[in-house]
């Protein structure tokens, strides 16, 4: 989409054999990104979030095939999950992130 530019920053996880199992997109929002651009109307009237400490997180996906969950919540709670999110939030302490 409009968003994925060459300054995106992305969070790959991969398993041993070098296959994507995992990703999560970061955006500042001091550019546009998805949700001032396209989804304002879940801020329910709240202002667009436009700061250098504030940093969308997009396109989360996750899912280890050689130890597949047997349900949803583990899905969200699986260890890859996990990992990626603990990344993006680090990757974006790192870049002056405070949410």
């Amino acid at each position: 989409d409009q968003f994925d530019k060459v300054d995106t920053a992305y969070v790959v996880a991969q398993d041993r054999e070098s296959n994507i199992i995992g990703c999560a997109r970061l955006l500042p929002t001091t550019q546009p990104y998805l949700l001032g651009e396209i989804f304002p109307q879940l801020l329910n009237g709240m202002p667009i979030p436009c700061s250098p400490e504030i940093w969308e997180l997009s396109r989360f996906s996750a899912v280890d095939f050689s130890n597949p969950p047997s349900s949803a919540s583990q899905a969200v709670s699986s260890p890859v999950s996990i990992a990626i999110l603990q990344e993006a939030i680090n990757f974006a302490r790192e870049q002056g992130a405070k949410q």
